[in-house]
């Protein structure tokens, strides 16, 4: 039998073996078990930073494939998370995002209806009117918000920080109980990984329904979010464009998603919190004296079997007190090699660095005005204004205009008031914080100077202070009302009767 089976073995057709080449070829490219542990310590040790598949990768340089949306969209549930982290817990995120809204809330934005009569004048009862019923809506919390918990000035504030935190945030306008209310939602809610076609002209990209042709946002799709256990219900909710204002700051003409304003300085944030921590551990370590002592070789050829009283070893040494060694020995120090001396430069091209990706002054991100002069001081504060007007302006035209245009279509459905709408919103001017000044004096007299030679009106100035030019006007007049006449009556006789 072995005879015949050798036999036709001979006669049988080896079967040739599958090379796998692509293992072969590929195999020294592999990480190794250690390494690959070792990168995921280093990316965890990171806030995450370091992705060999990730564009904010630390150890190569990034490089921008594809179209910012798909950016956006890869890195949007882990760039939120990192951004609201640096927003609440660096000092730095803190500081950018409270800076901001005081410059660009300030003490409030408010809308001051001009409407005048065929004649030209001003017709002050209906703008009277208006401004009333505005300012009764807009402080009452709960004829504002949805949820009763913010007025119109809180809502400015939040609006705006929303979107330095997140990139953006949605509006929703609400029409009950005769009133108009809104309600805010953050932008996790709006789930970026829903997409789907609905036909050849309508398409949902990024939670968002659009018309494929004209680019225009039809409808928005909202995660719907059970209260007591906070997490999402896998539901989702459609509310048309026109209940919605979707407000974020566009960096590409085709980007249809916001992101923070803490893009630019993540890294260089997450850099400066290990070297803050490994500066403060080397300034414990040479804070802390440690030392050894050393003995000289006592060996003089005597018996080593030799009963001598062996000399008392010192282990501790006390300040303010002289000890004295025993012969032959001798005190060796540690020294920390810290950097100790290189930590203010250091922090200071930092903080630089981080003032120039979040587009501020570093004196005003930091609070610390040493060494600061008139001139730098005036020309940073001059280049931090004309952005902070700049995202006012936005702000304004985005989400103010809207809100107050649903108020103003509201009066006139509820017939409060006669009112032609888009007339109002033409005639409607919006009063902003007045931009403080480093030399007010200066600024003053160089708006007087423009008075006087007819380059702007008395109005325009008062309006660029943050104040309302009828009700400045109303003030005065009842100033000038109430001064007392020159010729006091103290010394005015009685008259005998």
């Amino acid at each position: 039998m072995k005879f015949l089976r050798s036999i036709k073995s001979v006669f049988t057709r080896s079967k040739t073996t599958v090379v796998n080449t692509y293992r072969n070829q590929t195999h020294r490219f592999r990480k190794s078990p250690v390494q690959t542990k070792l990168n995921y310590e280093v990316n965890e040790r990171s806030l995450g930073l370091v992705d060999m598949n990730d564009r904010l990768d630390a150890t190569h340089k990034p490089k921008f494939q594809g179209s910012i949306n798909r950016q956006i969209r890869t890195q949007h549930s882990r760039l939120l998370d990192i951004c609201r982290d640096l927003s609440l817990n660096s000092p730095y995120g803190a500081r950018y995002c409270q800076m901001s809204v005081d410059n660009i809330i300030g003490t409030g934005l408010y809308p001051r209806t001009q409407m005048t009569l065929p004649n030209g004048k001003l017709d002050k009862r209906t703008n009277l009117i208006i401004d009333k019923m505005f300012y009764r809506w807009a402080e009452n919390k709960s004829r504002f918000s949805l949820n009763g918990q913010f007025d119109f000035y809180q809502f400015c504030q939040m609006v705006e920080r929303q979107r330095e935190t997140d990139g953006e945030v949605f509006v929703i306008i609400h029409k009950e109980d005769s009133d108009v209310k809104l309600e805010m939602v953050t932008a996790d809610r709006c789930d970026i990984t829903h997409e789907m076609r609905i036909d050849e002209n309508t398409v949902i990209k990024n939670g968002i329904t659009y018309d494929e042709r004209t680019m225009k946002p039809l409808s928005y799709w909202f995660k719907k979010i059970d209260l007591f256990s906070e997490s999402d219900t896998g539901t989702l909710e459609e509310y048309d464009a026109d209940e919605v204002i979707h407000y974020f700051d566009a960096k590409q003409c085709d980007q249809r998603r916001g992101f923070s304003d803490f893009i630019p300085v993540i890294q260089t944030v997450a850099q400066l919190d290990s070297y803050v921590q490994i500066s403060l551990i080397q300034a414990r370590v040479t804070a802390s004296s440690m030392g050894f002592i050393t003995q000289a070789d006592k060996s003089n050829g005597l018996d080593d079997e030799d009963d001598e009283d062996q000399p008392d070893v010192m282990a501790e040494f006390s300040p303010g007190t002289i000890n004295m060694l025993n012969p032959g020995q001798d005190i060796k120090s540690i020294q920390s090699n810290t950097q100790a001396n290189e930590f203010a430069s250091w922090m200071d091209k930092i903080e630089t660095t981080i003032a120039m990706g979040l587009g501020c002054f570093k004196q005003a991100l930091t609070g610390d005005i040493s060494g600061v002069n008139y001139s730098s001081s005036r020309f940073g504060d001059l280049m931090q204004q004309n952005r902070y007007q700049a995202l006012q302006r936005h702000l304004i035209n985005t989400v103010l205009i809207r809100v107050y245009r649903e108020f103003l279509q509201n009066l006139v459905d509820e017939e409060l008031i006669e009112l032609n709408v888009i007339r109002a919103m033409h005639e409607t001017d919006w009063i902003k914080p007045q931009a403080r000044s480093v030399d007010p004096e200066k600024d003053i007299k160089a708006k007087v100077l423009e008075i006087d030679n007819g380059l702007v009106s008395r109005r325009e100035v008062i309006e660029s202070l943050g104040r309302d030019p009828d009700k400045v006007e109303l003030k005065i007049k009842e100033d000038n009302f109430k001064k007392a006449p020159e010729t006091s009556a103290i010394n005015t006789p009685v008259m005998e009767t």
